[in-house]
């Protein structure tokens, strides 16, 4: 059995982008044991994603990877041994991590380039896996997180939690789930906009759940009042299960709206500023609404009518 380390950093949308390359490697080179080093909030994600077991880069130790001749703990060098083929996705520009991990293992290793211009991400990053490994390799296109037992029984628990409060059977209804926030203020669609579509969505027969995270704080109140449901800060492994269990999704760019693709759930992604040619969320069922860089063209209207044909 192969045993193969792939290393990511950055956002959480960037390492889920990853997956469909991680994914077809697994698949290609069956049986292999497929371990993730990245970060530590990912760790819970990554088993339910196939990978067999995951290794923050945020411990300590590690940073010695980044130090030319830099001395390894001993834990960290026996661990590196175990593996065959090692696949990093991490920004080396010098060659410095390169550098250190062919001195401290005999593994295979590949350096994946930063994806090209105007190509997909995910897509790019599957291209240059095929040409490195000489093998054919189906592009999936998932689902590629799926959720645990002890996952669906939390999400169970808060739903019921919900009902009780809120004295209404929320599966009696398709849950839609919505996120306002994203890693920049310029990639979120106008907050006019999303009061708008809930608004008309908030009596229809629908579990309206907004997602809500930190950096949402400040300005999500006026959003609050119009949703069901506030899913504020929820553990990924649960939100991993709601997205799951939900019947639509919409969102800006952003690492949620990555996740939610990731999980299968039907999505409607929304971009402004950035690019879905290179950024588009991978799932097998994603639907993209293009705005311009200031998000005209995007208009409420257009958004509640694709919302309402998603859901049929």
């Amino acid at each position: 059995m192969r045993r193969i380390l792939i290393a990511k950093g950055g956002a959480l949308g960037d390492w889920l982008l990853t997956l469909p390359a991680c994914s077809a490697l697994r698949q290609a080179l069956a049986p292999s044991s497929v371990v993730l080093l990245g970060r530590t909030s990912w760790v819970k994600l990554a088993l339910r994603a196939g990978f067999v077991a995951a290794y923050s880069l945020e411990k300590p130790g590690w940073e010695s990877l980044w130090v030319k001749g830099g001395e390894l703990p001993e834990k960290i060098r026996s661990l590196l041994r175990n593996f065959d083929l090692i696949l990093s996705f991490l920004s080396d520009p010098d060659g410095t991590w390169a550098g250190e991990i062919r001195r401290w293992t005999p593994a295979r290793y590949l350096q994946l380039l930063p994806p090209r211009p105007g190509r997909p991400v995910a897509l790019d990053y599957w291209l240059q896996l095929r040409e490195f490994l000489q093998l054919e390799l189906p592009l999936p296109k998932g689902p590629f997180i799926c959720p645990w037992k002890e996952d669906l029984d939390a999400f169970e628990a808060w739903r019921s939690e919900l009902e009780e409060s809120q004295q209404r059977r929320s599966s009696q209804f398709p849950w839609v789930v919505l996120h306002a926030g994203s890693g920049s203020r310029k990639k979120n669609w106008p907050v006019d906009y999303w009061n708008w579509v809930l608004e008309r969505l908030h009596d229809r027969d629908l579990w309206v759940v907004l997602l809500a995270g930190e950096a949402e704080r400040d300005w999500i109140g006026s959003l609050a009042k119009k949703a069901h449901t506030i899913g504020l800060e929820l553990p990924l492994a649960t939100l991993v299960a709601l997205l799951s269990q939900a019947s639509l999704y919409v969102g800006n760019d952003s690492g949620i709206t990555h996740l939610a693709a990731a999980c299968g759930c039907p999505v409607l992604a929304l971009f402004g500023p950035t690019d879905p040619g290179v950024w588009q969320p991978w799932g097998p069922r994603v639907t993209i609404l293009k705005g311009g860089p200031t998000w005209e063209g995007l208009s409420p209207e257009k958004v509640l009518a694709h919302i309402e044909n998603l859901l049929g």
